[in-house]
Order: C-alpha cells, then structure tokens, then sequence
C-alpha cells in the first residue's frame, strides 16, 4: 500500500530477531514457513510516515490465528515466488495522519494490533494481510498487464485528497454502491489506485469467498477483474483451487 511514498523509510532489524519475538506458536509459524515475522521495534528511522509503536504480548498473541490462517492459505513456495521478506505485528500504525490496518513495502508485511475482541482480530487482520501480500504479487506483474488491469478499472480518483478521505472516515473507505459494483469497484477505497483495487479483490476472495462469488455473479465486471486477478496468482506459481472454487 503506497509503496512508492515511503523511500524515506528504513527499519533497521538485528539478524537474531528471526522466529524468537513474538510467542511460540507464531515463532514456530515463522521458521516452518522460512518468513521473518518480527514483533519488536529494534531500531527505526524515517521521515515523516510511517510512525507506529510495539505492540504488549496480549495484543500480539490475539493475532496468531489470523497469522497461521493466511499462512496455511498458500503453498509455502508461493511465499518464495512472491519475496515475501518478512511480516512485522505493530501497533497503532498511522500514515497521512490517519491510522491504518497495514502496509506493503511490496516484500514486506506490516500489520497494526488493536485492541480489539478475539473474533474481530481473526476476521479483520486475516483480511490485512490478504490485502497487504498481494502488493508483493502486483508488483510482479509485467507493465502491460498492470496496464490491462488499469483499463478495468478506468475511473481511479488518483488524488491524494481522495486517499486521505477513505484513510481518515474507514466507514467511507469501506462503503460500496450499486454504480461501484457495476464499474467493478468493491469498495471506494478501491478506486484510489490500481494496486489498491487488486488489493480489495484479493482480500475479498481469499476472506469472504461467498460474497465474491455472488458478486461475480451479479456484475460482469467483477468477474472480468476476478478472473484476471487469478490469473496473475496462477502466473505466478498459485496452486489449487481459489476460495471460491471450493
């Protein structure tokens, strides 16, 4: 997620800190699947946003499911195809002055803990780092094909008055219409950008793949954007059946 504004960002973490900072299960988690998943905040420079904080091992624990969750939803090999460098559990993550859910670099993954209920943090960071990971795929994709998906999705606001509005009212962002769905938008925060728009659709499909299916259903250009995006996983090395297809 608006990878691009964040060159003067740098996070310095020790060589050490691989599988033992957060609990055991997720430190387990994290050497089976051969991913970093970094709980402390070692040492951080950067100008301006990003700011975000550590996070208390309560906060850290609530998490494990929805770590283990997305992690079994991929072949471990599909973490190597796609540079998945390494996911990191903060707190309280706030960028353009607005808290956020998470953030791509476009290898790593960054998710903000809240202090929420059990059932909650299973449902929304699941969906994070669906959303957050498929940055990694996107910027895989060749120029053509980002242009493909570009024209399917023609009428991005492209402002950055337009990103601070869906960052700061959540409620906006995540709002949908009959006109979004027609156009093959999901959500206004979608139309952002192109990476944002394949962002919701992959976390749409790999969390709530009834509610896709239906809207594929529905609106042919749903469809024509899940196809595609599909079809980028698979190119990528993507094996199986997709949520949806079960």
């Amino acid at each position: 997620m608006f990878k691009y504004l964040l060159s003067g960002f740098l996070l310095l973490v020790s060589s050490t800190a691989f599988g033992y900072e957060c609990n055991e299960e997720i430190d387990n988690l994290s050497k089976e699947y051969k991913i970093p998943i970094y709980c402390k905040l070692l040492s951080i420079e950067y100008d301006g946003d990003p700011i975000m904080e550590e996070a208390e091992q309560e906060l850290i624990d609530k998490a494990t499911f929805a770590v283990r969750s997305f992690l079994d939803s991929y072949d471990r090999r599909f973490f190597f195809k796609a540079k998945l460098t390494g996911i990191f559990l903060f707190k309280n993550i706030m960028y353009l002055d607005a808290k956020v859910g998470g953030y791509s670099d476009g290898e790593n993954i960054y998710l903000s803990l809240r202090d929420i209920p059990q059932e909650a943090c299973n449902i929304k960071y699941a969906k994070v780092l669906h959303h957050e990971f498929s940055s990694n795929i996107y910027s895989q994709v060749s120029y053509i094909k980002k242009i493909i998906w570009k024209k399917l999705g023609y009428a991005y606001q492209l402002s950055l008055s337009f990103v601070k509005k869906c960052l700061s009212d959540p409620e906006y962002g995540l709002r949908t219409t009959e006109e979004l769905l027609k156009k093959g938008f999901l959500k206004n925060y979608s139309m952002t950008n192109d990476e944002n728009d394949f962002n919701i659709y992959a976390e749409t499909l790999f969390t709530k793949p009834q509610e896709i299916k239906e809207l594929k259903n529905k609106y042919p250009n749903v469809k024509t954007k899940l196809e595609k995006l599909k079809e980028y996983y698979r190119e990528l090395g993507f094996k199986g059946k997709f949520p949806d297809e079960t």
